[in-house]
């Protein structure tokens, strides 16, 4: 657990930094609306992709009789076409280009996958 000079300074016991470091962000989620409402959102967002891969093995599988072997590559192409629609869809609309992109929004991982080198 980190511990900055101040905590050190002012003599915060473990239990009191343990308690805040547990506290804290409940209360931003339900004290902050837009914290609350990027929650509920980005919830149902990752709810609908983790159905939408349960669902592909019985669609894929038993549906139309491919192999377990095959069934699964379907998710591989979702996996990969979320790396580039997430690192595509965050200069839309301001100019940049997708290099400018990764190193702004995605990261350094996608940016290695992508272009072969870090952002």
């Amino acid at each position: 657990m980190y511990r900055s000079k101040y905590d050190s300074a002012q003599g915060v016991s473990l239990g009191q930094l343990l308690k805040t470091s547990l506290v804290r962000p409940w209360v931003l989620l339900f004290r902050e609306p837009i914290v609350l409402l990027l929650s509920i959102y980005m919830a149902i967002i990752y709810g609908v992709l983790y159905m939408l891969f349960g669902a592909f093995p019985i669609v894929f599988q038993q549906g139309r009789g491919w192999s377990p072997g095959i069934g699964g590559l379907v998710s591989a192409v979702v996996g990969r076409a979320w790396c580039v629609g997430s690192c595509g869809a965050g200069g839309l609309g301001t100019g940049q280009g997708t290099e400018d992109v990764c190193i702004s929004y995605v990261g350094r991982v996608q940016c290695m996958l992508f272009h072969g080198r870090p952002g």
